[in-house]
């Protein structure tokens, strides 16, 4: 039997304190690369970032974090909206990391 377990939404959320606590993520464009010059490519980006990102309300975008390498922004969601808000944007196309710190230990 596959037991793969819950997504890994999920399974990080399940780590994170109960509350409303800001979560950092990285939401990626998955759509067609930019055309012109860099800073035509980095305003194209930011605008369907934006566009996209409109219909999630539960997402703060840092818009200075804009990365045209990595057609991402770095954001922020609060934990008791984690799940329901990463399925929204992947469901809407866009791909979506959550920005984990990891400590290393003995």
């Amino acid at each position: 039997m596959n037991q793969a377990g819950p997504p890994p939404s999920k399974r990080f959320q399940a780590l994170l304190p109960p509350g409303s606590e800001p979560v950092p993520i990285t939401v990626q464009w998955r759509g067609a690369r930019p055309d012109g010059d860099r800073p035509a490519r980095r305003a194209a980006l930011r605008q369907a970032l934006e566009s996209a990102l409109e219909s999630h309300p539960g997402v703060r975008a840092d818009w200075g974090t804009v990365s045209l390498s990595a057609q991402s922004v770095s954001g922020e969601v609060e934990v008791d909206q984690l799940d329901a808000v990463i399925e929204r944007l992947e469901a809407d196309g866009l791909g979506v990391a959550l920005d984990v710190e990891r400590q290393l230990t003995d």
